[in-house]
């Protein structure tokens, strides 16, 4: 049976300063987002310390803070029923309920004729729906609100340095290969993710990785903005792989290469390739 989550959009906006809780109820909500977050540490950590493979010990989580706009729908395409609602979302406050049956949608009064996982909302649109609710037609409308999601970062550090394995390097000859630096959008270079250096894959890697000189073969996953194509979720899609010759004293800054006239192109792959955007130069030792 097949699902259609509702498409979510996310848009890069300007830092702010942090600022200490002021008001209960953030500090409350703040004390239930520590113990969940704790719980799901400690998972990671048992399973991470098991791991005889690990090359380090300190792993960084990280969220650039961004606008979401979340319909909050779960559909079954065929039967055009909804599953489920999220809570609070812009359909819960439409009045969305699981089993009603969608007739027809509207976008700031345009009728929508296509496929309901291609609907893509952005922060003021006026949507508009007919549905079917126990055999009696109603309609649901709302302008679409968005809500912001501030940066943040979590460090986690496992101690388990009897596994560690250090890389040694002969004559400081060594070379990089790095995803940390974001790619210039105006050329269709986006971020990517390094998930496997020659088939060994894990949350041991780094933005930066230091290699002895050599052909390799990464595994990349690509980080395009939703905004620029539909998919279901960021990174459902499978790596792709790029071999490269690591010479000494240089890294190699790689991206995401997008392909705009394939961008329809999920399952084949072909709205993307790896790249190599930027060689800078840079002594093993510094």
């Amino acid at each position: 049976m097949r699902y259609v989550v509702i498409f979510l959009i996310f848009f890069l906006v300007p830092s702010i300063n942090a600022e200490e809780f002021r008001t209960e109820k953030a500090k409350e909500l703040a004390k239930q987002l520590k113990q969940t977050v704790n719980r799901t540490l400690a998972e990671i950590y048992k399973l991470e310390l098991s791991d005889d493979s690990l090359e380090q010990n300190t792993y960084t989580i990280q969220q650039p803070e961004m606008t979401q706009t979340d319909l909050g729908i779960v559909i079954d395409p065929d039967k055009r029923m909804v599953l489920s609602v999220t809570m609070n979302s812009n359909a819960d406050k439409m009045g969305f309920k699981s089993g009603d049956i969608i007739n027809r949608m509207m976008v700031n009064g345009e009728y929508f004729g296509k496929s309901y996982g291609q609907l893509i909302l952005y922060h003021g649109d006026f949507f508009s729906v007919d549905i079917i609710r126990d055999g009696v037609e109603l309609n649901l409308e709302k302008t679409i609100q968005s809500i912001y999601v501030p940066n943040w970062e979590l460090r986690l550090s496992i101690n388990n340095e009897d596994n560690l394995k250090q890389q040694k390097f002969t004559n400081d000859l060594c070379g990089r290969v790095s995803v940390f630096f974001t790619p210039p959008e105006t050329k269709l270079l986006f971020p990517a993710k390094i998930q496997a250096i020659n088939g060994l894959s894990g949350l041991n890697i780094k933005d930066t990785v230091k290699l002895t000189p050599g052909l390799y073969e990464f595994s990349l996953q690509e980080a395009i903005p939703s905004r620029h194509m539909y998919r279901r979720s960021l990174g459902s899609e499978k790596p792709k792989k790029l071999s490269l010759t690591v010479e000494a004293h240089k890294t190699y800054h790689l991206a995401a290469e997008f392909i705009p006239h394939n961008r329809y192109k999920l399952k084949e792959q072909k709205y993307w390739n790896p790249s190599v955007w930027q060689v800078s130069e840079r002594e093993c030792y510094k």
